[in-house]
């Protein structure tokens, strides 16, 4: 479920679609994938390239730079842990890369949810 990337816009309060950029289009170390996101009455487009797919135990992608004053760029890890009887415990992480003045754009309280569930799919 994890890296099904084109099916976050279900889960994600910003992502509303992805695409697959170019072969393979599925989820492996190489792959790229754009996603179309929107938050707080901004949309862009972001591209991204798998960097670690791990199944059944992590999951990584990093976006592009960005052109123009923003040039950033977020890795985003999933980390995959047993959790006995109850399914999957799935951590989720990310690193900005980017200027000052943007990451004092990302000021939310983190939210942080713990789910467990099956993740057979991951």
């Amino acid at each position: 479920m994890v890296a099904d990337v084109t099916s976050t816009g279900q889960r994600s309060p910003e992502r509303r679609t992805v695409e697959w950029l170019g072969e393979p289009a599925r989820p492996v170390a190489g792959a790229r994938f754009r996603g179309r996101n929107r938050w707080r009455g901004y949309t862009w487009w972001r591209t991204a390239r798998i960097v670690e797919a791990d199944r059944g135990h992590q999951f990584v992608f990093a976006t592009k730079p960005a052109r123009g004053i923003y040039h950033d760029s977020t890795t985003w890890a999933y980390h995959l842990d047993p959790a006995g009887d109850r399914g999957t415990r799935v951590t989720e992480s990310y690193l900005v890369r980017s200027r000052r003045w943007i990451q004092a754009m990302d000021t939310a309280p983190p939210q942080t949810e713990n789910r467990t569930g099956r993740d057979d799919d991951s």
